[in-house]
């Protein structure tokens, strides 16, 4: 049995029983789908201030080459927001199993 002044996460896994297993698993799950949560909130801002740059002239002061850097660099965030957004869809999934097994 774990030392109650330790939280759960400060264990190796292997040494935590069944139950204190599963609580710790169910609240990293559920922290994660939050701090996800925030980074997608975080994203819409940066992708709404990317498309403000792109419809104006602004970036015309840049080279090509800086340009090119600016739509590689945008392409990059982009795809990491559709992983975050996966994420946190797997994350909302793996929470409502769980909410649905201690249901049982």
């Amino acid at each position: 049995m774990p030392d109650t002044k330790k939280a759960l996460y400060e264990y190796d896994a292997r040494d935590l029983p069944d139950d204190q297993l599963y609580t710790l698993y169910t609240a990293l799950c559920a922290k994660l789908m939050l701090t996800a949560e925030e980074i997608m909130k975080r994203h819409e801002g940066h992708a709404a201030l990317n498309d403000t740059l792109n419809e104006t002239d602004i970036l015309n002061v840049f080279s090509p080459a800086k340009k090119q850097q600016h739509r590689d660099q945008a392409a990059a965030f982009r795809q990491s927001a559709r992983q975050v957004r996966a994420l946190h869809a797997a994350l909302v999934t793996e929470l409502s199993h769980i909410k649905s097994a201690m249901v049982k």
